[in-house]
């Protein structure tokens, strides 16, 4: 799939929208979503942002169902992958520091990774304490990031990346020092 994160390509959007459209016995008013800056088309692209909850989630409830069935459909294509063997191998080699590391097949047992066919992927339906380590780990490494401009944009980029990961973060706070990285959240 032609996907990058947030972006898609023209074609690829206008395919998966006719799809979309077909499968559910709607129309989805692109305009209205370029109007709403839930879309921006640029060159051959189309930008998707997320959106926060607000009332017009209610008001365009077709182009949120549409654009949360594309992120599914393009989430899947670009989940953390690993081949079963170079998994196998980096295991092995981890556990030469770390004997206690678990084996693939105990990962697979406690949900942390899903085997398909041919590979494997990276479970993200964390429980509760890991999503609150990742969030934290996240948010030191966000303010430490001099790109962006205040915290709010570290905020929204932070949701964001919590939102992805199918996550719910409510003790965050735990994990953080109560220096300028919690304050800063808070």
């Amino acid at each position: 799939m032609e996907c990058k994160m947030g972006k898609i390509k023209k074609d690829v959007f206008k395919d998966y929208l006719e799809k979309y459209e077909k499968e559910n016995n709607i129309k989805i008013d692109v305009a209205k979503a370029q109007e709403a800056k839930y879309i921006e088309e640029s060159d051959n692209e189309i930008q998707i942002h997320k959106a926060g909850y607000y009332i017009e989630v209610a008001k365009n409830a077709d182009i949120f169902k549409f654009l949360k069935y594309l992120y599914d459909v393009k989430s899947n294509n670009y989940n953390i992958r690993i081949d079963f063997e170079e998994c196998e191998n980096l295991i092995n080699s981890h556990k030469i520091a770390f004997p206690n590391t678990p084996n693939i097949s105990n990962l697979i047992d406690d949900g942390k990774l899903v085997k398909s066919d041919d590979f494997l992927s990276l479970n993200f339906d964390f429980d509760p304490s890991t999503s609150n380590k990742i969030g934290a780990l996240l948010w030191i490494d966000l303010i430490n990031d001099i790109t962006f401009l205040d915290d709010v944009s570290r905020m929204r980029y932070w949701c964001n990346r919590i939102y992805q990961m199918n996550s719910y973060v409510s003790h965050i706070g735990e994990y953080l020092e109560p220096d300028k990285t919690k304050n800063s959240l808070i």
